[in-house]
């Protein structure tokens, strides 16, 4: 059995979009908790109807993936640089950026 890499973030290109996945189907295909596939559901994940087992589309829950990534990328304009401290775009001192190897 390989060591899985735990990723923060569920990669939405995982998903079968002509599947269905219920949630123990979800959580093993993210290598997540099924608490967290419910606590998604509770952000706005939407089933397949309100019976159990709850069911979710593949092309429901990447949708749902790709928004929750969508709202933490942050767009850079030109001469722009990310500050890792306070995590938001800032332009350089000076317009320089110092590059040490």
């Amino acid at each position: 059995m390989r060591a899985r890499l735990r990723v923060r973030f569920p990669n939405p290109r995982r998903v079968k979009i002509h599947r269905s996945y219920t949630v123990d189907d979800a959580a093993q295909l993210f290598g997540r908790h099924r608490n967290t596939i419910r606590h998604w559901q509770k952000q706005g994940l939407k089933p397949v109807d309100g019976r159990r087992p709850v069911i979710f589309e593949g092309p429901t829950l990447a949708a749902f993936l790709e928004a929750r990534r969508g709202a933490r990328r942050r767009r850079l304009k030109p001469g722009e640089i990310y500050c890792l401290p306070c995590r938001a775009p800032k332009e350089p001192a000076g317009d320089m950026a110092e590059y040490v190897p």
